[in-house]
């Protein structure tokens, strides 16, 4: 889920962004928020659609969703794993068990 622009040029801008040409302006609309959510899906080749929390940051608040956090929840609703606050807590072969074990049988 797309949550909100993790360093925005009116922020913090991280030095990644600064050697990638990359300002983003915070979002102010779902527009705004569906454009930068699009660039950073293509920018990352990530091969799955972003979903959006609304401009309310609901779902932000709800699982305290930073921008570099990451969730599988089922089916059910539960929360069948999650990250820390940083990418160095991210562990894929844990993220692609809970994924499994998430998806429902053929």
């Amino acid at each position: 889920m797309y949550v909100r622009e993790a360093h925005a040029a009116s922020d913090w801008q991280s030095t990644r962004n600064e050697r990638e040409g990359i300002a983003i302006s915070p979002a102010l609309t779902m527009e705004d928020k569906e454009d930068h959510a699009a660039m950073c899906t293509r920018e990352l080749h990530l091969k799955f659609p972003a979903l959006l929390d609304g401009t309310d940051g609901h779902a932000e608040a709800a699982y305290a969703a930073w921008p570099s956090r990451a969730f599988v929840i089922g089916s059910d609703g539960r929360v069948r794993y999650s990250t820390r606050l940083t990418q160095l807590d991210f562990h894929a072969e844990e993220m692609e068990k809970a994924l499994r074990e998430a998806m429902p049988s053929p």
